[in-house]
């Protein structure tokens, strides 16, 4: 079942549908399986099973607590104030602020853990084409929105997750170029830079370069200025992890 249900989430995505409506489409699936939970906890206490019938409802309450909280943010773009997960988030950035993404080289801050694995040198052809599609992205929710987090601190805070990933993304030789395309699926992809190296070396045209993760940075941001929230923007960034082989 979980197979069936992932091969049409798969599909969808192909087809250009965005993250939020999948994952509406896994909280309405959600809902049926914690309703079955339900009928069964009913059943259980009808059979005299008590202790297994609490061990049921203690689950299921859980459940449903987690279903309301997607549904308010997937369905209503907002967050409630008892979301539990946003104090877990909260404590651990001020218990472990050293902490990094295990990704980290898309976003710029550290060495990928990943072996032979590098940021590649690029340049991106064609400005106005890349901000736009990242713009219909933005509106078409293939990107997590941070405009709903609250700026507690005088640090930026990027409307785009910097763990984002572009949907879908190719690396292709033509034309004596490195090219890189990218674009909400395998269907609407777009010529949007060229791959100039790595690490400052030039990629011989026999080489096969396997893009890992292509994230984007940069943007609108806010930052905390005396107590006062400004608004800024920069211009967008493209990052391309790979992996780069010599043949």
């Amino acid at each position: 079942m979980l197979h069936i249900i992932n091969t049409l989430l798969d599909y969808l995505g192909y087809l250009g549908i965005g993250a939020k409506v999948k994952n509406r489409l896994y909280i309405v699936i959600g809902s049926i399986a914690t309703l079955y939970l339900g009928y069964l906890t009913i059943r259980f206490f009808a059979n005299g099973s008590y202790i297994r019938g609490i061990i049921y409802v203690l689950i299921f309450l859980v459940l449903v607590y987690f279903l309301i909280l997607n549904f308010i943010f997937y369905f209503t773009d907002k967050i409630v104030k008892w979301d539990i997960t946003q104090f877990i988030l909260k404590y651990v950035k001020k218990k472990f602020p050293q902490m990094k993404h295990a990704s980290s080289t898309v976003n710029g801050e550290s060495d990928s853990i990943l072996d032979n694995v590098a940021v590649l040198d690029l340049t991106i052809r064609n400005e106005d084409r890349f901000e736009n599609m990242v713009e219909s992205l933005l509106e078409e929710n293939f990107f997590a929105d941070n405009h709903y987090l609250e700026n507690e601190t005088n640090q930026k805070v990027y409307r785009i997750n910097k763990d984002n990933l572009l949907p879908a993304y190719s690396i292709r030789h033509e034309e004596d170029q490195w090219k890189l395309f990218v674009g909400k699926d395998s269907l609407h992809k777009e010529y949007i830079a060229e791959i100039t190296g790595v690490n400052g070396r030039s990629i011989k045209k026999e080489a096969t370069i396997i893009p890992i993760k292509v994230g984007v940075l940069g943007g609108e941001f806010t930052i905390l200025n005396n107590g006062l929230l400004e608004h800024f923007k920069e211009p967008y960034r493209l990052v391309v992890q790979a992996r780069v082989e010599n043949n």
